[in-house]
């Protein structure tokens, strides 16, 4: 049986100066270790959505594992497989990183000075949607009472399970 360790960014955004799997390589059992320049040509990157009816959609590049830059905290970089051992042996594993500003609020990333994640796009947005319906000032006008407030909800990304096909109780389901 083989394992697989998924060594992940600690950076919300830096560039990648180096990795060295040398060590990682040498452990006995450690069958392959994986790098975006392992994976070039052969593996394609995370797809994303394409269609939709938004004002705006650039979707950056998302790469399985980082080459020159990470965009956030998790980023997978580097892929060990062994026999055993695997996540001790992810451990061996050096990047060197030269940290750049991060950007964590999404108001705040949309200002002209605000830092760009993803260079290619020039920009950090990458969905534009406008909602409109009839006269919203007219419909304000009329209300009984207006409630202004601004709202702050967690980010996700939601993933249902298919009730119709997958047999398998979801985790955490009795």
């Amino acid at each position: 049986m083989l394992h697989a360790a998924v060594l992940r960014s600690s950076h919300a955004h830096a560039h990648i100066t180096s990795i060295d799997t040398a060590a990682a390589r040498h452990v006995p059992g450690v069958v392959a270790v994986f790098t975006a320049e392992d994976c070039e040509g052969v593996v394609e990157p995370v797809p994303t959505r394409r269609e939709t009816e938004a004002e705006e959609l650039r979707p950056p590049v998302h790469p399985v594992l980082a080459r020159d830059k990470v965009c956030y905290v998790g980023q997978p970089i580097a892929i060990v497989v062994a026999q055993a051992l695997a996540q001790d042996s992810m451990a061996l594993i050096q990047v060197h990183y030269a940290p750049l500003s991060p950007v964590v609020d999404a108001l705040e990333a949309m200002q002209p000075d605000a830092p760009i994640v993803h260079q290619a796009l020039g920009t950090n947005i990458a969905l534009l949607t406008l909602n409109a319906g009839d006269d919203v000032e007219a419909a304000f006008a009329q209300a009984a009472h207006v409630v202004r407030q601004r709202y702050q909800v967690q980010r996700l990304a939601p993933a249902p399970r298919c009730t119709s096909c997958c047999k398998r109780p979801a985790r955490n389901s009795p």
